[in-house]
């Protein structure tokens, strides 16, 4: 059943963002999508062969697995509703079963990979800037410096800029669906590409401003390129940068390379992970190693403003 054929027939409430999304991601990355209902609970199902160790060390553990989460790496749950229904849900269900990036715990605690959010109170990137304390701030400058020739300007998505899209991915240690080109041409998101002086390609990002809120959503880039001109750090600055321009409250810089993102000011949001399967005795087994598939947070507090003004975000 696709997305839209079950907002007609079944009543869906959910924001015209989200069903273009869903419907978009049917039509360029089928995954055997479904959709459902649980005491008024919606909930985005799809197949994945997933490594469960994924978050821990070097083990693997690669399985064909059922996902409770949208069919794109993003911090978003496949849900819109109450943990406790999709729970029930899942008592209804064969097979193994994971649900990703759920905002508050399940029954049995397990988390996945936190996303960060940089709270955005400033008028300028400079009045940004002056909040730092010192080492932050000097910090930031040296990566601007570096910077300092780039020349970043919106663009048209590419087989360029793809290329430099699945580089990263081939280096991601916690790697899940890889989106077609055809996502990224055809998906309302913005496109702003990263070039030298000289005109050569280095990276892109793809951001997305919905209401008050901007988000990164994608990148590509080399990495032979990220010294010479502290390339990512530059990337997210830059995000930052246009999110204060923009007068946006929140950033959403999206998940991993959590030590960058904390120390531009970045606050994280945790994000759950919940495991069932309908046999007893491996439900029983998977519940006692679920500790073992969580996510641990980087393990360094930065005091990055000279006042701590943003309130803790959940």
């Amino acid at each position: 059943m696709g997305i839209l054929e079950f907002n007609e027939n079944g009543g869906l409430d959910l924001p015209m963002e989200s069903l273009e999304l869903l419907s978009l991601l049917e039509r360029v990355n089928p995954c055997s999508q479904k959709y459902y209902m649980e005491n008024g609970t919606f909930i985005v199902t799809y197949r994945l062969g997933m490594d469960l160790l994924n978050l821990w060390g070097r083990l693997s553990l690669k399985l064909d697995t059922n996902v409770i989460g949208l069919p794109i790496s993003v911090a978003d749950p496949g849900y819109k509703g109450r943990e406790r229904d999709v729970e029930s849900f899942l008592k209804k269900q064969r097979g193994l079963w994971v649900v990703l990036n759920g905002k508050k715990p399940f029954s049995v605690q397990a988390r996945t990979l936190s996303t960060f959010v940089f709270k955005n109170s400033y008028k300028s990137f400079q009045d940004y800037l002056n909040s730092l304390r010192s080492p932050y701030r000097r910090r930031i400058k040296r990566a601007l410096e570096r910077g300092r020739d780039l020349v970043i300007q919106e663009g048209t998505f590419t087989q360029e800029h793809y290329g430099l899209y699945l580089d990263v991915v081939k280096r991601s240690d916690h790697p899940l669906e890889v989106l077609p080109m055809d996502f990224f041409k055809e998906y309302r998101g913005d496109i702003y590409q990263f070039r030298s002086k000289e005109g050569r390609l280095l990276a892109f990002v793809q951001t997305e401003k919905h209401k008050d809120t901007l988000r990164f959503l994608f990148c590509g880039f080399r990495r032979e390129d990220v010294e010479e001109f502290d390339l990512y750090f530059n990337m997210l600055l830059w995000i930052v940068k246009l999110g204060i321009e923009e007068g946006v409250t929140e950033i959403d810089l999206g998940q991993t390379s959590e030590e960058s993102k904390l120390k531009i000011g970045c606050q994280e949001r945790e994000r759950y992970l919940f495991i069932h399967h309908h046999n007893l005795v491996l439900r029983w087994i998977l519940r006692k190693l679920l500790p073992l598939f969580s996510y641990r947070s980087y393990p360094i507090s930065h005091r990055v403003f000279k006042e701590e003004h943003n309130a803790d975000i959940s």
